[in-house]
This record gives C-alpha cells, structure tokens and sequence, in this order.
C-alpha cells in the first residue's frame, strides 16, 4: 500500500522530479522506516531451481556522506527472507485532495540480497566455476548506474575465481600442478571501442575479431 501525505504548496517547487524526490526525502525515508518495521521476516528464501536459467542478486551500496547530506534517501531494503523491496517515491492525483506525495513498495522475491564480499564471491561465482569445470558456460552481468560498485564487485571475482576454478579441477583429478596447464584462463574488459587483457601486468590493449566461422580471435 502506497503511504501518502498532502503535497506542499506548489510555489516555487521545482519541475525535475529529481529534485522533487530529494527535496521530500524526509517524508520518503520516514515512510521507509515505517515500512521497514511493520515487515517482519518472512523465513528463508526458496532456493532456486537446479532447472533455473538465470539468477538475480543485489548489493546495496550504502549513501555517501555528500549523497546523505544533500538529501538522497536509502531506497531499497534488502532481506534474506522477503528478497529484494524497492522503495519509489512519487506524486498523484487524489479526489479530494489534490496533489499527494507517495512511497510504493516493489517487492522481489526471488532476488537474492548480498552483503559483504565473501557473499558477492561465495552466491555469484559458484554456478560460474561448477559450469566451468564440467565443460559447460555461463554468463555473469553486472547491472547497474555509474558509481553503484560494478567495478568493485567484478573485482573480488577477478581476484578469487581463477583460483577456486583450478583448485576445483586439481580436487577433481583433472589438472595435475606439476604438469603443464590443460585449462586456460583469459579475462578482457570491454570499454567502449576498446579491449584490455585484465591478467597481463601491464593490462595492454588487445584486438578481439570475429573470424569468417564466428570464432573470436585475439591480436597484441
């Protein structure tokens, strides 16, 4: 249910609905806090289907202090058992009374929250490196507006999974350490027009082309 409360006078108020949001976040983080203890947990979340062809988390980056003080407003609420709720503010029309401030709560069950790194590496990077050892592929997407934390949490995969994945094969029998490597890894990250080889230590630029047969070459 949508919790409202009569606009202020319109007078002078700004017509960005950015500004309108911020401008009110008192009213909206007020209203999140309510919503936030009226919500009790609802028990563990169901754990997705083996058969499931993709999954969803979300971290939450916390406001900076510039962000709180300007007054930016915590809008989503994250919980292990009720998934992931966004909190939108908004403005309508009531009979009545005019024009009103509203808070929705959007709620996502099925998205899983993560808190530190150890959750980031442990619930994204597992199906990542089982698919892996047996042969198969799997595709991991970081969504998400610019200076929410992409870069840092592909980082703790970067730094973790190479690991994990030959540890899982040597476990398995399948990669002896004295022998010479029959898995390979490679990571490149894409920037607009350009790519860079994120495993050499200098971090160079390198070509990826698409051959006649669709396969990728790699140059430099």
């Amino acid at each position: 249910p949508a919790a409202a409360a009569p606009a202020p006078e319109a007078g002078g108020e700004s017509n960005d609905t950015r500004d309108r949001r911020i401008a009110n976040g008192k009213l909206y983080s007020s209203g999140v806090a309510s919503w936030r203890a009226r919500v009790a947990s609802t028990g563990p979340a169901e754990e997705p289907s083996s058969k499931a062809r993709a999954r969803v988390f979300v971290r939450v980056r916390p406001l900076f202090a510039h962000e709180a003080e300007r007054g930016e407003w915590e809008c989503v609420s994250t919980d292990k058992g009720a998934g992931v709720t966004l909190h939108e503010g908004t403005e309508m029309v009531q009979a009545g009374k005019g024009m009103v401030k509203a808070l929705r709560h959007h709620t996502f069950a099925a998205a899983r929250p993560l808190t530190d790194d150890d959750a980031v590496f442990s619930e994204m990077s597992r199906d990542l490196i089982s698919l892996a050892t047996s042969g198969a592929c799997a595709t991991l997407f970081m969504l998400g507006m610019t200076g929410s934390g992409k870069t840092y949490n592909m980082n703790v995969i970067h730094a973790r999974a190479p690991a994990e994945l030959f540890a899982a094969l040597t476990a398995e029998g399948r990669a002896d350490p004295a022998a010479p490597p029959s898995v390979g890894l490679i990571s490149y990250e894409l920037v607009g027009k350009k790519s860079f080889d994120l495993l050499a230590d200098e971090k160079g630029e390198v070509q990826l082309r698409a051959d006649a047969k669709g396969r990728i070459q790699v140059s430099g």
